[in-house]
């Protein structure tokens, strides 16, 4: 009884590179010699390449071998063109008993779309930073991941940023089908970083994906960060506050005056505290320069009505983000009271 094919074992999905072996293991219904270079013919990007016998004589179990080498190419799966095995004019396969095996295949060739030769899978080339700036809240922070090929993209993908400390998430915007992906995070209150944010390599698929136009390739999620020291965050209002006056006190005849004191804390140093009386502008402000700590001056109070009003001090950091003290509530009563009336006793004996 002559030997004959039983199983072709294809190579494994993946993409082949330059001096990688790719093999295929076909197994015979018995154990064959093999003599001089059968082999198994392939069509691998439209050229007719070979895997020639490698391993395996006096066992049913022969690896045939194909080698890749620099020009060859293939992007859409290769595949065995001839469904016989290729006995290469001098071969043989032959059982113990020297029965010529039967050489055909046709029923055993798998499908190999996912084996791959030299196609490079595709990376993340670079990353485009934002521009050098102090960014403030609700601005965007925009980031290009610029690819070694055109990659399509499905979910949200998203870059870990380190800012101040804090972690943000720039999400996947805009892209798909090009080289060119853009990332975005709008910047939310509270947030200080002085010294320049940072992002974190891999970038973060989030559950989606990243792969090349045909799918058949996920993107290798590794990059190199760039250097970042002059992309600022400031979305932290300052801090303001007013300690004299008190609430609830009063602007009487003794400190109504051009020069009214007023004094309070702060935290950014060079700036100058607005002081609002009833939410406008006070009259003639004076110093009110912050040291970093506390700041002092004066405003006009002469010009105000007798009655109540209030006190708010205004604190606008370099970055535009406005601070607000705490409302202060005075009154105004600069008339010294008078005697009115005087009531008698009423009329009787006092004994």
């Amino acid at each position: 009884t002559a030997p004959n094919p039983t199983a072709l074992t294809p190579p494994a999905d993946g993409s082949y590179m330059t001096a990688s072996d790719v093999d295929f293991v076909v197994t015979f219904s018995e154990a064959v010699d093999i003599v001089n270079t059968p082999r198994i013919q392939l069509n691998i990007g439209g050229s007719t390449l070979y895997a020639d016998y490698n391993s395996g004589t006096g066992t049913s179990s022969i690896t045939f071998r194909y080698t890749v080498s620099g020009p060859d190419l293939d992007i859409d799966g290769i595949a065995i063109s001839l469904t016989s095995l290729d006995l290469n004019t001098t071969g043989t396969i032959k059982d113990l008993p020297s029965n010529d095996s039967t050489l055909d295949i046709s029923g055993l060739i798998p499908s190999m779309a996912n084996v791959l030769i030299n196609e490079t899978i595709p990376a993340i080339s670079s990353i485009t930073p934002p521009a050098n700036n102090t960014y403030i809240e609700t601005e965007n922070l925009d980031f290009v991941v610029n690819t070694s090929e055109n990659v399509n993209v499905t979910g949200t993908p998203r870059i870990t940023i380190d800012i101040g400390g804090v972690t943000k998430f720039a999400n996947y915007l805009s892209g798909t089908g090009t080289s060119a992906l853009t990332f975005r995070y709008a910047v939310e209150t509270a947030l200080t970083d002085t010294d320049g944010i940072t992002i974190t390599s891999p970038l973060d698929l989030n559950s989606g994906t990243i792969q090349n136009t045909d799918l058949s390739q996920n993107l290798d999620l590794i990059f190199t960060a760039p250097s970042m020291p002059l992309v600022l965050v400031d979305s932290a209002a300052p801090a303001v506050a007013i300690t004299s006056p008190v609430d609830a006190s009063f602007i009487n005849v003794a400190n109504d005056s051009a020069t009214f004191t007023i004094s309070g804390t702060c935290d950014e140093a060079g700036q100058t505290v607005v002081i609002e009386v009833d939410a406008t502008a006070a009259a003639s402000p004076v110093g009110l320069s912050c040291d970093g700590t506390n700041f002092t001056g004066t405003i006009d109070t002469t010009a105000l009505t007798e009655a109540a009003h209030t006190l708010v001090a205004k604190l606008t950091d370099p970055a535009s983000n406005e601070g607000l003290s705490s409302t202060i509530n005075v009154t105004k009563d600069t008339t010294a009271p008078n005697p009115t009336a005087l009531t008698p006793p009423a009329d009787g004996s006092y004994m």
